[in-house]
């Protein structure tokens, strides 16, 4: 296994443990199922290292992963959010994901890449993050959001879905040519790394908030 995407797995792991002993800090954030989350990635990544060398997996488990991670993460927005327009427009983009993964699915089924899926998904969180920060600015919070834990959150998963779709689609242009598609591998990596890595950073030096259910209605 190449050193870089050993280093990326370390680094999810890394995290996931991190998580785990940080986990009061993280629950009090409202993001207490994140440190599920941490670990099925990694667990995930796994298993699918396991059945690629056994020759029993195609896009099954990536799939997954990608409607996972994506509707984690805008549920997880969308519970942020307090100004009731925004609320409103972030539970839409919620729904609209969802529809375009059940339709790429009933289209493709699992055992081929959900390329439209994966590509629109990050790009629906993205303008779900922006609703966020416009939320943050408008209710004037004076809290510096580098002590917030979500911040972190937001950054680390906004770092990967904007290079994500873009490596992506790239890679489907070269997929040909052996040595821009490892590179393109090798690039993703990276913005892994960083993405755990701003996690990580998260879990040390943001404080604790009041303790809240990470799924209240609001």
């Amino acid at each position: 296994m190449n050193t870089l995407l050993l280093i990326a797995y370390l680094t999810e792991l890394l995290c996931a443990v991190g998580a785990t002993l940080y986990y009061k800090k993280i629950k009090e954030a409202n993001l207490k199922f994140f440190v599920v989350y941490l670990w099925y990635v990694f667990i995930n990544e796994m298993v699918i290292i396991y059945l690629k060398q056994a020759g029993l997996l195609n896009f099954q488990l990536v799939n997954l992963y990608s409607f996972i991670t994506v509707n984690y993460v805008l549920w997880i927005t969308y519970k942020k959010i307090d100004i009731d327009k925004l609320k409103s427009t972030s539970i839409t983009l919620f729904f609209l994901s969802l529809l375009i993964f059940i339709i790429e699915f009933i289209y493709k089924g699992s055992y081929e890449v959900w390329l439209v899926s994966k590509t629109l998904g990050p790009l629906i969180c993205v303008i779900s993050f922006s609703l966020y920060i416009s939320n943050q600015f408008q209710s004037n919070i004076t809290t510096n959001p580098f002590r917030q834990l979500f911040t972190y959150f937001l950054l680390g998963f906004a770092l990967f879905f904007v290079a994500s779709p873009v490596i992506l689609v790239a890679r489907t242009f070269y997929v040909s040519e052996d040595s821009t598609s490892l590179g393109l591998s090798y690039l993703m990596a990276i913005v892994v790394i960083l993405m755990y890595s701003i996690f990580s950073l998260g879990f040390i030096i943001s404080t604790k908030e009041a303790s809240s259910s990470e799924f209240e209605n609001k």
